[in-house]
């Protein structure tokens, strides 16, 4: 089930940061408070003249997706593609036992911060 198909960003920066302001996480879309910690990516694909992307991401979401990775050797994501691997890897995922609802779980908990986030 992992899938590297898309385009790669020519150039992709990683940074942990703590809010100064309001962010909406990119996933869940909840709002990411002052002082809380969120991860921030930037690119550059080169093949799409240059466009650039920003994307911030929760704690949470971004230690879901980390445990997905782990759990499934996949180290490819699509960026506001969370809750869909989540949901494709607690139907179908053959692995260790237990995985499969440690997953479950963690996209129980992604619809659980969706639905906080809507108002």
């Amino acid at each position: 089930m992992c899938d590297c198909s898309y385009e790669m960003p020519d150039f992709s920066r990683k940074s942990l940061r703590t809010a100064k302001k309001p962010h909406e996480c990119y996933e869940c879309g909840r709002t990411i408070a002052p002082g809380e910690r969120y991860e921030n990516v930037f690119s550059v694909w080169s093949g799409w003249r240059g466009q650039r992307s920003t994307y911030t991401t929760c704690q949470a979401c971004a230690d879901a997706r980390l445990r997905v990775m782990e759990v499934t050797n996949c180290h490819c994501y699509l960026h506001g593609g969370l809750f869909e691997e989540l949901e494709n890897y607690a139907r179908f995922w053959i692995g260790k036992p237990g995985d499969r609802f440690a997953i479950g779980r963690l996209a129980v908990q992604f619809n659980r911060r969706q639905a906080e986030a809507t108002p």
